[in-house]
């Protein structure tokens, strides 16, 4: 009877500790789950930073954000490193601490310029886990091009003159200037020419504050002697864009036409 007892008290032992594994182990397998409504979640933490564009043309404040693969604690606007411009309107989104979005202001809109964006590792917090590093952001200046129509549909910077094509007449030859942005003061001043001349003013289509995307401009050959050339285009740096601090081209442009 003694020996009955001493059994069923050394198995209701065994039964506990086993129990207690059991639990042990459940608690364990939990807490590498997100809580609840959040699903699972990744063993690290990470973050992409995006733009509306990678490309800018003014110094008009450019929309980022930075999306983190959980939601965090401790992500502040001094976390946010910017080389060539500033950060504004820092703000999380839906305050779900996932989600935030800023505006990088560039500090120049001239070629070369860019704009870089960064969020190191170690900023944020999501439980014990820390971020790691973004990969960085740039974002570009990109300076207004042209396109010469009928004769020269897309213009190179180098300066190169390039042969398009023939004439016979000393008829006005009707061109369209047509710019990637908006430029203003486009006149015949602004104009490459040579053997050739222009019978008004650049036209613009649509203008608004003095700025247009489309100009219309009639080239007159000054002479139609058999392999005379005519040249025409834009001169390095005249034209802007319509914040007045940018050069459409860093070299002349031109077109050419030749007697026949």
């Amino acid at each position: 009877m003694l020996a009955n007892l001493k059994n069923l008290v050394s198995n209701s032992r065994l039964l506990v500790m086993l129990a207690v594994i059991a639990m042990t182990a459940s608690c364990n397998n939990n807490s590498s789950s997100s809580g609840p409504g959040e699903g699972p979640v990744a063993a690290g933490l990470t973050v992409i930073l995006s733009a509306t564009s990678l490309n800018y043309t003014t110094t008009a404040p450019i929309e980022v954000t930075a999306r983190f693969s959980a939601k965090v604690t401790g992500f502040v606007v001094g976390d946010v490193t910017v080389v060539g411009g500033t950060v504004d309107d820092f703000t999380d989104v839906g305050n779900m601490g996932n989600v935030y979005t800023f505006e990088v202001v560039p500090a120049s809109a001239t070629a070369g310029s860019t704009v870089t964006v960064n969020i190191g590792a170690n900023v944020a917090a999501a439980g014990t886990r820390m971020n790691t590093a973004a990969a960085q952001l740039t974002i570009s200046y990109m300076a207004p091009t042209v396109q010469i129509a009928p004769f020269l549909s897309l213009l190179t910077t180098n300066g190169d003159v390039v042969t398009m094509g023939t004439y016979n007449t000393t008829a006005p030859i009707p061109q369209v200037y047509t710019f990637s942005q908006p430029v203003k003061d486009f006149t015949s001043t602004d104009m490459a020419l040579m053997n050739a001349g222009v019978m008004a003013e650049p036209e613009a289509r649509d203008l608004v504050s003095g700025h247009a995307m489309i100009w219309d401009v009639s080239i007159i050959p000054m002479t139609v002697t058999s392999g005379t050339v005519v040249t025409f285009g834009i001169i390095a740096g005249a034209v802007t864009n319509a914040a007045g601090i940018s050069s459409v081209m860093d070299n002349p442009i031109f077109t050419t036409l030749t007697a026949d």
